[in-house]
């Protein structure tokens, strides 16, 4: 059995618990056409005027018996004001937030392939981090599917519930000699 494992390192958890109480002043990303609330590789966060970014881009990894391209979900502190825009001559949306991190909650998944009854690949990933506000409202920032780069934002309520279905995974393995199984645990950081 091959366990690959793309959750958040240490780095990044210690980063989120960092930011438990502190002001998150805005959220930016550059929008798509017809999908304003969809972004191609990154959105940044300001909390207290320093720069955090959620990444979501492609990366050559060991991946069921053979090297595949492969998005992996990232969080880390940047220190440059300005991120790049890898879509020419898109503005940025800037969303002003300005209240309190009440919670962070990084919802995980545990993806299951199995060949005639043996579990062959333990696969755990970052599917979305969920901040919740001191005013009751939380923004959701979810990772799509395996091979996509892009990453959803949402503002709203009760977050969690509204990410992509285990569906997706199941019907990405439905024409696959593997048997697919999958389970979501959400990490809570307040």
């Amino acid at each position: 059995m091959k366990i690959i494992d793309y959750r958040f390192p240490e780095k990044s958890i210690t980063l989120l618990k960092s930011l438990i109480g502190q002001t998150l002043n805005d959220v930016v990303f550059y929008g798509l056409p017809n999908a304003a609330t969809t972004t191609y590789g990154m959105a940044s966060i300001t909390v207290n005027d320093f720069r955090y970014c959620f990444s979501n881009f492609l990366e050559s990894i060991e991946y069921i018996n053979r090297t595949d391209d492969v998005s992996i979900f990232r969080f880390d502190k940047i220190s440059d004001v300005k991120f790049n825009d890898f879509l020419e001559e898109r503005v940025p949306i800037r969303n002003s937030i300005n209240q309190k991190i009440k919670t962070i909650k990084v919802l995980n998944e545990n993806q299951q392939l199995s060949l005639n009854g043996t579990l062959e690949f333990d696969i755990f990933t970052v599917r979305g981090v969920v901040i919740s506000l001191q005013d009751g409202r939380e923004i959701s920032f979810e990772k799509s599917i395996w091979f996509s780069e892009f990453i959803t934002i949402k503002t709203g309520y009760d977050l969690i519930n509204s990410f992509s279905a285990l569906d997706e995974f199941y019907e990405e393995w439905s024409d696959s000699q593997y048997t697919a199984q999958a389970k979501r645990d959400v990490l809570l950081i307040e």
